[in-house]
């Protein structure tokens, strides 16, 4: 297991970033200085100021060659919106006047709301966002790495790749979208308006599902083919209509979005609420694509990793065997992957292995698991010294909980393990070890057909929000109140 200490230290860190942005914001916006083109058409010596409040004053007018600068004090504590009219005096041409949007905000802060909305001193609160993004992808990418070292695979590995995917692809569209703001990332970082960086952020989840969907579509389309293909082949049970399930809730999901989308157009109050439903449902829809690619990229390394060869003991998970006691292909594989990684760490090594082929009997089987795999390791020539059967358990669960006791009663010396069972199934061994506390555990890893993985993956994306499900409702949480503020600023504009 990782601990926990680097994300307890980094999870503080993020947290006392923002409450410094936070405080920094109010007090550096206590005004703010407006910056007027100084043309021909309005000199300082005949600009009119007018405003329809008395919550601000206006003071330090200053002439420059290009431009009239002023700075806005709000007058009292409170919250009021506002316009201020800078004009021609005596002129009633609609050229002749600019109109700014203010909103007085509370701890006596102003803020302007044109085009976008900013404060004195954003600059250092979007390098506080723009820096925790970075560190959070950074730190999430090297904990992942840590995980996949020492092959800790698990849902915590999981989730540091899904959001380090999902910060990651996020930078890069706020780069992106800098750049054709017109400028380049790093340079114009503190001339950027801190709601034009809201309005960047908030156009991810769209920018992202634009580029998933073809992905996605042809994922549902196959998990859904493959989960068809797994009930005649194996079976109906509520587990391998995942795949169905999730092509139903993409669906709905996208024609949900589209429905909030067709109607956000307009700068009306219905449109900009609608607006700001589309970009949460995005987000937090491309948030979990992310987990998916995540949880996709990781069963597959899983499945890859071959133990090193200082094992010495080879569980081997059971599954349903034929009518006359023999074993099906599928674990006829698992048992073979056994027997080739003993025989090569053997070669390589001259270390033997102790086989603890795991499973009880079912109700239909005229032998346990265990028994049938005993049988089978003995006729490929294993001595039987070498095996030692776990013939109760009835789920995966229970192979690890009760192979894991029948090592510790065959030793009592540290001890290095490896799990034999199916490519697709790789992945979940190493979690369920983990909950065992099955000691040094590896994997082993056996082909099957193509079928089996895409519902594999979808049981492990389930398993991983169920288990992570406190950080997974924090992010979700946290991703909705971001559209909160910015549909709350929207409004004040």
């Amino acid at each position: 297991m990782m601990k926990k200490k680097p994300f307890i230290f980094f999870n503080l860190f993020i947290l006392l970033s923002l409450l410094f942005a936070v405080v920094f914001t109010c007090c550096a916006a206590k005004n703010y200085r407006v910056e007027i083109p100084n043309t021909d058409a309005l000199p300082l010596s005949e600009l009119e100021i007018t405003t329809d409040s008395d919550c601000v004053e206006v003071a330090e007018l200053k002439e420059e060659p290009e431009r009239i600068s002023c700075l806005v004090t709000p007058r009292h504590m409170g919250t009021d919106r506002l316009e201020i009219v800078f004009g021609h005096t005596d002129s009633s041409a609609a050229s002749d006047f600019m109109s700014i949007r203010f909103f007085c905000g509370p701890f006596h802060t102003v803020f302007v709301m044109d085009p976008f909305p900013d404060f004195s001193g954003s600059g250092v609160v979007i390098a506080v966002l723009y820096f925790d993004i970075l560190l959070t992808a950074v730190f999430m990418t090297v904990m992942y790495i840590r995980y996949l070292k020492r092959a800790a695979f698990s849902y915590g590995m999981v989730a540091c790749g899904g959001i380090a995917l999902f910060t990651v692809i996020n930078l890069l569209v706020l780069m992106l979208a800098s750049a054709v703001s017109g400028g380049v990332f790093l340079l114009n970082l503190f001339q950027s308006s801190f709601g034009a960086v809201l309005s960047g952020f908030s156009s991810f989840g769209s920018i992202f599902s634009l580029i998933s969907t073809p992905f996605m579509a042809v994922f549902s389309v196959a998990v859904t083919v493959s989960n068809l293909v797994l009930i005649r082949k194996e079976g109906f049970r509520p587990v391998n209509l995942l795949g169905v399930l999730l092509g139903v809730a993409w669906l709905i999901g996208m024609a949900v979005n589209h429905f909030f989308d067709s109607n956000s157009s307009g700068s009306s109050e219905h449109g900009r609420i609608f607006t700001s439903i589309t970009s949460a449902i995005s987000i937090v829809i491309s948030y979990f694509i992310c987990m998916l690619f995540a949880t996709v990229f990781s069963a597959w390394l899983a499945s890859k990793r071959r133990p090193p060869f200082d094992r010495d003991y080879i569980v081997i998970l059971g599954c349903a065997i034929r009518q006359d006691g023999s074993l099906t292909p599928l674990l006829r594989g698992r048992v073979d992957a056994a027997l080739s990684f003993a025989r090569e760490q053997r070669e390589k090594t001259g270390k033997s292995v102790k086989f603890i082929p795991s499973g009880g009997q079912g109700s239909d089987e005229v032998i346990s698991e265990s028994e049938a795999m005993k049988r089978y390791l003995l006729a490929q020539g294993v001595a039987e010294e070498q095996i030692l059967t776990e013939n109760r358990s009835v789920n995966t669960l229970q192979n690890v909980q009760f192979s894991k006791q029948v090592i510790e009663a065959d030793t009592d010396k540290p001890y290095h393990t490896a799990v034999a069972t199916t490519n697709y199934h790789v992945f979940r061994s190493y979690i369920l070890a983990q909950k065992a506390g099955l000691q040094n555990m590896r994997g082993v890893s056996a082909k099957t057909k193509w079928y089996f993985f895409p519902n594999a993956f979808l049981r492990e994306l389930a398993g991983l929000v169920v288990d992570q499900k406190r950080l997974h409702i924090f992010m979700v949480l946290l991703l909705m109140s971001i559209f909160a503020l910015i549909n709350a600023l929207s409004f004040l504009g």
